[in-house]
């Protein structure tokens, strides 16, 4: 799936990564949910999300809904 494909849905957050890109010098994130009922990935470099996530990692599985804010990607 892309990023996209979940914009204003609400997803169960179930598990991620951070991992060092192999094409440029920055992070990505490998982001498992869960909607409707399907487990699906996602990869972003959404350093926003990757900041969200980090955060909140003892507070998973939880429900989350992806943002564009014009310049970013975030959960809300």
């Amino acid at each position: 799936m892309k990023l996209t494909d979940i914009l204003d849905k609400e997803v169960l957050i179930t598990g991620y990564a951070v991992h060092k890109s192999k094409f440029k010098d920055e992070m990505y994130l490998t982001l498992q949910f869960e909607l409707e009922n399907i487990k699906r990935i996602i990869f972003t470099g959404s350093g926003v999300m990757i900041n969200q996530v980090e955060t909140y990692a003892d507070k998973i599985p939880f429900y989350a809904t992806v943002k564009n804010f014009g310049k970013y990607f975030a959960f809300t």
